[in-house]
């Protein structure tokens, strides 16, 4: 064959194959974890991606049969991808696993631009997006979807993501009244999507018999759903479900709400306000209307004897929080003062304005204004409050300012820097004659020519997330280098730039192991121009290691083993035997290691082995309790373990199960469990805790005790007090002086007795009757009660 022939069917072929490969890279599949998402995992190494030519190709089998499908599409990611591929860029890989971190076979698209058709992963999980990687570019937004699961969220252009799609199955039960039990038909129930960007929430409706179902609920995080039923006000409830999808029931109990009525009017002239928002436990309950009138229903606090706080707020005028005692909920008058402005201007001592200075300045809440119901907390109407920037004549004004208010107005330039004398601001107090404000910024040293840093950075030789500092000749600045280890800096001043990297992990360090921990490189910084950098730091990581086993014998897996001190934000988790391996550095003469078991903490050196850790096993206390007349608010619950001193109140963060119980995880063993409300007799109970126990109590309402001094009895000696302690808890806790529970339920405290005191909720039985100093003694020691009220006469005797 001719020299000549031959070279053109040389040049043909290499075009041909440089057509193919293009092709592939387009149409490989792959990852990426989400920089400022945090509802979804993303460490998917970097080399974890597919890279056979078998995978390719059948990726590219599936786009191609999907492009003939619809040609005429007309996806802008396609034009993306050409503009990528023309540049050389990467294109974005996706990774969809389960909570299990199993690959998963999903369909993944994007919502919005750009516009993609829909792709589906291969049977590792992955694909690859036509879609170039652009960290300087809008975040994209994608919906990944596989057997009723899936995620949609705004991920930054990065070379992977991964997706990691929850575990989800039925969620059925009932909504009925808290008190009576009684089914609530029609009522709407919504589930919103926490763990999504832009979803809309699922919703049903209950029906006759009060029942509901959603057919898809997450497992293994927190869900929250918000029911709207006719006669109650709007409720919030967290629910967390465990399992893999197997059908849960659920009962959802709603509290009746406190009416509300009355009317808004201004502060100064008592002119009625119209169209102001009403809020409560931050959720809008209502407006004010004709003649300022209002009605809302709202959720009041569980403690029955507890104030209601309710915001009201309108252009104009002050947001003001009004506490409303349970006594006075109707026909209420609610003045609104009306908000001011701040005016001022920012300038250089010379007083050359300053135009584009961002200004701020909050006075926080004004409390006991003149003419507002006591204990009214007025602050910035929020819709108004915001940050400014000065115009050419360096002027600005802050609205929606409470009268009163004080604090201090800060600005800032990019160019200008506050002297230090006046580096918190000029302060001001917000009045109608208040003078404008003078804030002086001085200049800073030109910034002159610019240019770019971009680089790589690594510790031990793993890219790893850190901040990054650099110092010019006149000027600095900072930015944030990506877990992936990139980076670029612009806007840099030219010459001889000293760049400082501090990795992520070790932002809380201590001063005295900052320097060793952090990467200095000295970079020469041309105008208009790109330099690139290499930045290692050389830290050798040496592991520690040990094992983590539960009081059983039996390994503990997947528990976080962590170094408390000093502050490196270093953890592990143990592997299914219970073994852990944590790198510290080597320099570190003693590091803390925590694991939250026994010991609580252990010293030791880089290198050690055998630091061993033993955890107990939880059990489940499972906890309800109600008052003899129904009522299920406002009750509290307490435990406390055997050989500890103190109680911790049981928190209901999950809603009731279908038989009303709360439930919470605690350590394994005999634990000494109280159940109080404000207006009840108290209830203790020993329980030994397993792997379940329950605790179901009813509180007798109680009666009233009238605790005075004798007639002609001085007053007892200031700073001491009497206190009643309920039969049900003095074996238990009377010599427990630090213990106080709910509203002093424990200890009814009766003060000084300079006038008399009204004890509610004490029930029947032999009750003590104790001062705070032991030399006061008391006559009677003891109180008899039924159920009636009793009036206590008490003498007192100082006992030398």
């Amino acid at each position: 064959m001719p020299r000549r022939a031959l070279g053109t069917v040389l040049v043909l072929a290499m075009v041909a194959a440089a057509a193919a490969l293009l092709l592939n890279v387009w149409r490989s599949d792959v990852s990426l974890p989400p920089p400022n998402a945090t509802t979804t995992e993303a460490d998917a190494p970097a080399d974890s991606g597919p890279t056979s030519a078998v995978h390719d190709a059948g990726f590219a089998d599936q786009t191609a049969a999907a492009g003939a499908a619809d040609a005429s599409a007309g996806d802008t990611a396609e034009v993306e991808r050409e503009a990528a591929a023309a540049q050389g860029a990467p294109l974005i890989r996706v990774r969809v696993v389960d909570a299990d971190d199993q690959p998963v076979v999903a369909t993944v698209q994007t919502v919005g631009e750009p516009a993609m058709r829909e792709i589906t992963t291969a049977e590792d999980g992955w694909c690859t997006l036509p879609i170039a990687v652009d960290k300087k570019a809008e975040p994209v937004r994608l919906r990944v979807e596989a057997d009723g699961r899936h995620r949609q969220i705004d991920w930054q252009r990065q070379a992977e993501i991964k997706v990691k799609l929850p575990w989800v199955g039925p969620l059925q039960g009932r909504i009925v009244d808290d008190v009576s039990g009684a089914a609530i038909a029609g009522a709407k129930l919504q589930r919103t999507h926490s763990s999504c960007q832009g979803c809309e929430p699922d919703t049903t409706t209950s029906g006759a018999d009060g029942a509901f179902s959603l057919s898809a609920v997450p497992r293994g995080e927190d869900g929250f759903f918000v029911i709207t039923a006719a006669g109650y006000p709007v409720q919030d409830f967290r629910l967390r479900l465990e399992g893999k999808g197997e059908s849960v029931l659920n009962v959802f109990r709603l509290r009746r709400g406190v009416l509300l009525t009355g009317r808004c009017v201004d502060l100064q002239t008592k002119v009625a306000v119209a169209d102001a928002t009403l809020s409560c436990r931050n959720r809008e309950v209502g407006k004010t209307g004709v003649g300022g009138r209002f009605e809302a229903l709202v959720l009041p606090p569980e403690d029955p004897s507890g104030p209601i706080y309710l915001e009201l707020k309108r252009d104009d005028y002050c947001r003001s929080v009004f506490r409303i005692e349970r006594q006075a909920v109707t026909e209420l008058e609610l003045p609104l003062p009306r908000a001011l402005t701040l005016r001022g201007t920012v300038c250089t001592a010379a007083g050359k304005p300053i135009e584009g200075a961002q200004v701020w300045g909050d006075p926080g809440e004004v409390r006991d204004m003149e003419g507002m119901p006591p204990q009214t907390r007025v602050g910035s109407n929020r819709a108004e409050r915001s940050t400014p920037r000065s115009d050419a004549q360096g002027r600005f004004e802050l609205t929606g300012l409470p009268p009163g208010g004080e604090g201090h107005v800060r600005a800032w330039h990019e160019d200008f820097e506050a002297p230090e004398d006046q580096r918190w601001g000029a302060q001001f107090k917000v009045a109608p004659d208040a003078p404008p404000l003078r804030i002086v910024l001085e200049p800073k040293a030109p910034l002159g020519e610019t240019g770019t840093i971009v680089g790589t950075f690594t510790m031990g030789g793993k890219p790893v997330g850190a901040t990054a500092r650099w110092k010019g000749p006149s000027r600095e600045g900072q930015a944030h280098v990506d877990q992936d280890g990139t980076f670029r800096i612009e806007k840099v001043q030219v010459g001889e730039v000293e760049l400082e990297l501090l990795p992520d992990s070790f932002r809380w360090i201590a001063k005295e192991h900052r320097d060793r921990l952090t990467a200095r490189q000295h970079v020469t910084v041309v105008a208009d121009t790109e330099v690139t950098v290499e930045v290692q730091l050389p830290v050798q990581l040496v592991p520690i290691t040990g094992t983590v086993r539960y009081d059983d014998g039996s390994p503990a897996a997947k528990r976080n083993v962590y170094v408390s001190k000093p502050q490196l934000r270093l953890s592990e988790r143990t592997d299914d035997a219970g073994q852990y391996s944590l790198a510290v550095p080597a320099h570190l003469t003693s590091v803390t290691i925590s694991a939250g078991g026994e010991p609580k903490e252990r010293d030791c050196a880089p290198g050690a082995t055998g630091i061993d850790f033993v955890v107990p096993r939880e059990g489940s206390l499972r906890y309800r309790a109600r008052r003899d007349d129904g009522r299920r608010e406002g009750i509290q619950f307490a435990a406390r373990r055997d050989g500890e001193k103190w109680f911790r109140q049981l928190e209901p963060w999950r809603a009731p199960d279908p038989e009303g119980y709360r439930a919470q995880d605690l350590p394994r063993g005999g634990y000494t469990v109280v159940v109080a409300a404000e207006d009840a007799a108290p209830v203790v109970q020993h329980v030994l805790l397993e792997e379940e126990v329950l605790v179901d109590v009813v509180l007798a309402t109680g009666t009233t005790v009238t605790v005075r001094l004798a007639e002609g009895m001085e007053a007892l000696p200031k700073n001491c007090s009497v206190t009643l302690i309920d039969q049900n808890v003095e074996r238990e806790d009377a010599a427990n002086a630090g213990f106080m529970f709910g509203r002093n339920t424990m200890q009814r405290r009766a003060g000084n007795l300079s006038k008399e005191a009204v004890l509610r909720g004490i029930g029947p039985g032999r009750h003590h009757l104790t001062s705070s100093r032991k030399e006061i003694v008391l006559e009677p020691e003891h109180v008899d009660v039924g159920t009636e009220p009793v009036t206590v006469t008490v003498r007192w005797r100082e006992q030398k």
